[in-house]
């Protein structure tokens, strides 16, 4: 799915409800490969488990940053700030 979806490396993704982070790992993966310097900044995503930070920490090696969001995506009151604005939506159906 990431393949299809991320062509150009210049992307900006939206995962809204990343768990366990599969999308997420692929997605970072796939902007490696199309050159992408620092892939981890492409990507937003909202998640209403604590647990899926854990899992996103551990993936990153660092605190999540600011565009991960601890919410339900549908829930979310507020628009989407400037930095979680996506070309793309990967999800896990």
């Amino acid at each position: 799915l990431c393949s299809w979806a991320l062509r150009t490396g210049t992307e900006q993704i939206l995962e809204p409800s990343f768990g366990g982070c599969s999308m997420i790992e692929a997605a970072l993966r796939r902007l490696e490969q199309l050159g992408s310097t620092c892939p981890v900044h492409q990507v937003s995503g909202y998640d209403i488990d604590s647990r899926a930070f854990v899992h996103l920490s551990k993936l990153i090696g660092s605190k999540p940053p600011i565009r991960f969001v601890q919410a339900d995506f549908l829930d979310a009151a507020a628009p989407l700030r400037e930095e979680q604005k996506a070309h793309v939506v990967l999800g896990n159906p």
